[in-house]
């Protein structure tokens, strides 16, 4: 081992770590949108079957079941029978933050959903 060489591995052993720790924060953030998502959409259709079964005013129970569910109800609409909505919640921080080094930063998150008769 040449003189020059003392301390080499403890670099590339430091480089190795940062990069690993770059690698799990970027899973994190995308996984944590991927949960999200999913959320956003169960809360969606909670919101339409909310607004399907409701007796009176659809879009007011919509709205409650959206907000019970940590999402905010974008839209409401009947189509005949069925009931259309649309809900949107905030995007987690860690992924809001990956995101927006990657050069496409969101700020929420949507779904929709229709509900009815079968």
């Amino acid at each position: 081992m040449r003189a020059s060489d003392d301390g080499a591995a403890t670099i590339w052993a430091v480089a190795l770590l940062a990069v690993l720790g770059l690698v799990a924060t970027a899973s994190g953030g995308v996984a944590s949108l991927a949960v999200a998502r999913q959320r956003v959409a169960l809360a969606a259709d909670l919101a339409a079957l909310a607004a399907a079964t409701s007796w009176s005013d659809a879009c007011t129970a919509a709205a409650r079941s959206a907000e019970a569910n940590g999402a905010l109800l974008l839209s409401c609409a009947r189509d005949g029978p069925d009931v259309l909505v649309a809900v949107a919640a905030p995007v987690p921080p860690l992924a809001g933050q990956v995101f927006t080094m990657l050069g496409h930063p969101v700020e929420q998150v949507t779904a929709s959903a229709r509900a009815g008769p079968s």
